[in-house]
């Protein structure tokens, strides 16, 4: 009851530090809740970062929950910069929030995420992927996909996947009112186009 009552900005470090620590999941939620009643930077920080790496979905969407309902406007940079993640589960994670938070500004970095290429080692694979390309570097840099390369030395061979992402579809239908072009990401760039141009001109006659 103590800590569901905190409502100093300057509490936030101390709470984030006893989040950190915590493993017992309704502490871990008390903890969180708090925090987002906090209008403090680490407050937003952490539960931009849960709403990224937590591995509950509940937990993401709880403070994806938490912080449409801040005191104030929550920049959404960190979620499309994590649309360029090399794990596709933060990309489809930051895909998800971004639909959440539905603000029109993330539609050109989602038509650039509709498909992404990871690189995993062979032992690694995600399921159900056929469209695979060896990365001759070996995972250690240096190489271009493609080609069936082996890695040098006996290291482990790297295969790059190109990987359709689902919530980044589901978001852009939601952005474009119901609009559905697929994995295209062609047709999805000319509607985006075209919408500027219609937006510019609209304006134009509005001046």
């Amino acid at each position: 009851q103590a800590i569901s009552e905190i409502r100093d900005p300057s509490a936030a470090r101390a709470l984030v530090d006893l989040l950190r620590k915590e493993k017992d999941f309704q502490v871990r939620d008390l903890l969180t809740a708090t925090l987002a009643e906090l209008p403090h930077p680490l407050a937003v920080l952490t539960l931009v970062d849960l709403s990224l790496e937590d591995p509950d979905r509940e937990v993401r969407l709880q403070c994806l929950d938490y912080l449409r309902k801040f005191h104030a406007p929550i920049r959404l940079t960190p979620y499309i910069k994590a649309l360029k993640s090399k794990d596709n589960q933060i990309v489809n994670r930051a895909a998800e929030a971004l639909h959440e938070f539905d603000n029109p500004i993330a539609t050109s970095p989602l038509i650039d995420a509709l498909v992404t290429t990871h690189k995993y080692s062979r032992t690694d694979l995600p399921p159900g992927e056929t469209n695979v390309s060896f990365d001759p570097s070996g995972g250690n840099g240096g190489g271009a996909g493609g080609g069936g390369g082996l890695s040098v030395g006996g290291k482990s061979k790297f295969i790059r996947i190109d990987q359709r992402n689902l919530d980044v579809l589901q978001a852009l239908v939601e952005l474009s009112g119901g609009l559905d072009f697929g994995y295209d990401e062609r047709a999805w760039r000319r509607w985006f186009i075209n919408l500027q141009t219609q937006e510019f001109v609209d304006t134009r006659r509005d001046k």
